[in-house]
């Protein structure tokens, strides 16, 4: 055979074989960008709640194929707490192998101009959350996740920038607290030269819920090693502390816990580690009762308990 009829058969073959392989990476692209943004949704739902919340996402996200087994979706989405609360833009990275297991799920709240691309965030706002970030982390304990919404900057002199915004912690002993903070920022130093910050939680002041005899709240999800569910009012959410992210799980209350000092215990009704009271709904910790589940076989399983107070 001539040469260039040995160069269109050896094309020929490579198109041939190689067709299989792209129509099975193809095939992998709209599940994993379905799966992957639905983890991004849970999470974000789990971790900010809302009366009515919502999670919408751009189109034409970016996906990367790692391995033949595994698709990274990164993009840009809106979430809304309620139907007239403000819109907050955030972007999202999640991992998704081929069987449908997700293997990362990140997300972060972010400017309208960082949403477009255009002007990132002024170094004072930067330094501005940083300096919150660490006092947050420093009153409340490690590890303290923090996250910031929304955020303001005005020219208070030739010298000075400050810095207004709203966000959240999630901590361990205190669950889920709002805040807002004002810090003023050194241009010259790029330093904070002053913060303040206040509790913003929504059901801070209000009237403590009536207690008619004793309640109960089920619990079941997904536990891969090592992960807490803050329990407080009629809300629960799960913080992964080791392990894979898992989707959030599923609460029934018979009522609220009620928003003072009661003991609290837990009863296991499926799972193979350990599940246990770690704290006490207490005055000092927003009367959230934190409940830790130990998971140290390998891989993933279904867990449920009920917590009885």
């Amino acid at each position: 055979m001539s040469l260039p009829g040995r160069f269109v058969l050896r094309c020929f073959l490579l198109a041939f074989f190689a067709v299989p392989f792209i129509g099975f990476a193809s095939s992998q692209t709209p599940e994993a960008v379905a799966i992957g943004q639905q983890a991004v949704r849970e999470r974000i739902i789990t971790e900010n709640g809302g009366g009515e919340p919502m999670v919408m996402f751009e189109q034409n996200p970016e996906i990367r194929v790692l391995a033949s087994e595994k698709r990274r979706v990164t993009g840009i989405g809106t979430y809304r707490g309620a139907a007239n609360s403000p819109a907050a833009k955030f972007s999202y990275e999640t991992e998704v192998e081929a069987g449908g297991r997700v293997r990362k799920v990140n997300y972060r709240f972010i400017s309208e101009a960082a949403a477009r691309g255009a002007a990132k965030a002024s170094v004072g706002v930067l330094v501005a959350q940083r300096a919150m970030e660490e006092r947050v982390k420093d009153d409340y304990g490690r590890p303290t996740k923090v996250y910031f919404l929304a955020v303001e900057a005005m020219t208070l002199n030739a010298e000075e920038e400050k810095v207004h915004g709203v966000g959240y912690l999630i901590s361990q002993t205190r669950g889920r607290v709002d805040f807002t903070y004002d810090v003023v920022v050194s241009r010259r130093t790029l330093q904070a030269t002053s913060l303040t910050y206040g509790d913003k939680t929504d059901d801070a002041g209000q009237p403590v819920e009536p207690t008619t005899g004793n309640g109960t709240m089920t619990w079941r999800g997904r536990v891969d090693d090592w992960v807490r569910v803050n329990v407080r009012g009629r809300s629960a959410f799960a913080i992964t502390f080791a392990g894979q992210y898992a989707p959030p799980g599923l609460f029934d209350f018979t009522q609220a816990l009620p928003r003072q000092a009661v003991n609290v215990s837990v009863g296991k009704k499926q799972g193979r580690g350990e599940v246990r009271v770690v704290q006490q709904p207490t005055y000092s910790n927003g009367f959230t009762a934190v409940i830790e589940i130990r998971d140290r076989k390998r891989g993933d399983d279904t867990y449920e308990f009920e917590l009885k107070w």
